[in-house]
């Protein structure tokens, strides 16, 4: 369970008031976020944490796209051709999850783990 709370703050290289959010109980110190989003009431504080949470999500997703799929290491000169690889990249990563939360082995499972070198032993379900 999460609990929020949100005070007015000053950041002294600006001169504009913010707000400071905190959220207590996900992890061992209070997670502060920043915004200049207004809060007028309990809702908006909820609204503040969701969309970092959403945001946080994505974040992630381009880190997993760009850290364990190499995607920074492509090489393309067009815009275009950036926008195909990441299309064709996210097909791939949806691929292997729908292919990995099925409970069943097929065969094709065993030949994508084998192939892709898997730093922990598969065990077939």
């Amino acid at each position: 369970m999460a609990y929020l709370s949100h005070v007015k703050v000053q950041v002294t290289a600006s001169r504009k008031n913010v707000n400071l959010v905190l959220i207590y109980g996900i992890t061992q110190h209070p997670m502060m976020l920043l915004t200049n989003k207004e809060i007028k009431c309990k809702d908006d504080v909820i609204k503040v944490a969701k969309c970092y949470f959403s945001r946080w999500r994505i974040e992630e997703y381009f880190r997993a796209k760009k850290q364990i799929f190499k995607f920074e290491n492509f090489r393309v000169r067009k815009l275009k051709s950036i926008r195909f690889l990441n299309i064709l990249m996210t097909l791939c990563m949806a691929f292997l999850a729908h292919i990995s939360m099925k409970k069943d082995t097929s065969m094709l499972k065993v030949k994508i783990i084998e192939k892709a070198d898997p730093i922990k032993q598969y065990e077939a379900y």
